[in-house]
């Protein structure tokens, strides 16, 4: 992924090939094995290429003292991850979409259990007051259908509106003996 003339660049630090945000990193990690600090390090970071291009990759810095311990180098390992972190980020907005798409839905839900639960208890009502006048038997019979159908609309648009509340995460379960 360099693209580069190597033995134009032996040698060189390789904080030389580092995209300049993620310079701080190595430089902290460096720092540290300066202050004593020999742990291996694992960073993800930047490292451009002839074209100035930058990519991913993961480097791991194994510092290594000379046998009598005056002099410090270390060994860095890298490994390209470009299409990883392109994949990471391809996932990560597919999931705010999602997230996105589940918020309209349950909005949409919620908009239209109201926008029919307005007319229904207009249905509700009438029927009510239909059925309590001079009614025939006949008549009666379907008075009380359509109250009975409308009340059954009317559990069903009740849950639609208390699942959208739970995806809205707008209600909560509170577990309690009984």
């Amino acid at each position: 992924f360099f693209q580069i003339d190597i033995n134009k660049h032996l040698g060189l630090p390789i904080a030389n090939f580092v995209m300049g945000e993620d310079v701080e990193k190595l430089n902290t990690a460096l720092t540290g094995y300066s202050s004593g600090n020999r742990e291996v390090k694992r960073l993800d970071i930047r490292l451009t290429n002839a074209l100035n291009e930058p990519n991913w990759v993961e480097m791991t810095l194994t510092p290594i003292t000379s046998f009598n311990g005056t002099h410090l180098t270390s060994i860095a390992a890298v490994v390209d991850i470009q299409e990883r972190v392109i994949a990471e980020q391809i996932l990560l907005d597919a999931k705010h979409q999602a997230e996105s798409l589940a918020e309209s839905k349950s909005r949409f839900m919620a908009n239209i259990s109201h926008e029919i639960r307005t007319p229904l208890n207009a249905v509700i009502g009438c029927a009510d007051i239909l059925h309590d006048t001079g009614l025939t038997t006949d008549q009666k019979r379907y008075t009380q259908m359509i109250k009975t159908s409308s009340d059954a609309l009317l559990s069903i648009l009740d849950d639609v509106l208390t699942y959208s509340r739970f995806e809205a995460q707008a209600i909560s379960i509170d577990n309690q003996p009984f």
